[in-house]
């Protein structure tokens, strides 16, 4: 004897399509992942942008009289950092007591993909030099000469140059 559907006390859902189902609640956290892993690879590479100028404008700027080096830094800074849809925040210079010259810039990136979660992020980045830390000291040579390099440790370990 047979059950038909219509009688049998036990029924059969249809299975069919749970797959497009299970696949449609997935995409929106993958997507919100990949999403997020692109603007977090625009953000490094936003950082190493402005660090790259910081460096560029500190150390140019360490050069300066220590009363010019602040306007120096500034300059050097905006005209390297020109990307219209990043907010630069008010850079920050000083001569430290040591001579050294140090910068610190912010700068708001906003998110493209990712802009419902979060719709900026800030990235600080800082830069310190010393106007004595140029590679070449003149000389009575028509080439100049290298000046002997300190030796440098890193974590109590001395590095041959």
């Amino acid at each position: 004897m047979f059950l038909s559907d219509k009688t049998s006390p036990v029924r059969r859902f249809d299975e069919r399509g749970s797959a497009a189902a299970v696949f449609a609640l997935a995409l929106l956290p993958l997507a919100a992942l990949l999403s997020s892993a692109l603007d977090y690879g625009r953000a490094i590479s936003t950082a190493a942008i402005m660090q790259a100028a910081l460096d560029q404008a500190v150390f140019s700027a360490a050069a300066q009289a220590p009363e010019n080096r602040a306007a120096k830094a500034e300059a050097i800074l905006k005209s390297t950092l020109t990307r219209s849809n990043w907010t630069l925040g008010a850079p920050e210079f000083k001569t430290n007591e040591d001579g050294s010259f140090t910068g610190t810039v912010t700068i708001s990136m906003p998110m493209s993909l990712a802009s419902i979660i979060f719709p900026a992020v800030d990235i600080t980045r800082s830069a310190t030099a010393s106007p004595d830390a140029g590679p070449i000291a003149s000389s009575s040579h028509s080439r100049g000469t290298r000046r002997p390099e300190p030796p440098v440790f890193v974590s109590g370990a001395r590095i041959a140059r």
